[in-house]
């Protein structure tokens, strides 16, 4: 489910000192749409297009939160919902380039991959 103040703190975070037209220009988003997400005026969802402008332009950003926050929760297995995380990881790692499923993972990559997920883990929104 969509939480408008969850997506404003984070939109608030990945605009950081920018103004809104800053910010507007960074992302490709729309002014307006960004200042009702912001001052949470809008209770729709945003569009899969929008957080991927937002995801594409703030690469800090974790993936996962941005999905969740936007009401894109990702389903997991009750069985086994490590396994489904894991999935959900490697997915979302191929899908922005950072694994080839055809290539072994060098040591150097892995570790770079891992201190990665070690910094998405710190960024934290309050709730």
């Amino acid at each position: 489910m969509f939480n408008q103040r969850k997506w404003s703190q984070l939109l608030k975070k990945a605009q950081g000192n920018m103004s809104l037209n800053e910010f507007s220009k960074l992302t490709g988003v729309n002014k307006a749409s960004l200042s009702d997400y912001v001052n949470e005026q809008s209770s729709s969802q945003p569009k899969y297009s929008t957080i991927e402008k937002i995801v594409n332009s703030c690469p800090d950003l974790p993936i996962p939160l941005v999905l969740s926050a936007a009401g894109y929760d990702l389903l997991l297995n009750t069985e086994n919902p490590v396994d489904d995380l894991a999935r959900d990881i490697t997915d979302l790692l191929i899908l922005k380039g950072f694994v080839d499923p055809d290539k072994p993972m060098s040591v150097e990559d892995r570790n770079d991959m891992v201190e990665f997920i070690s910094k998405c883990l710190q960024f934290r929104i309050d709730t």
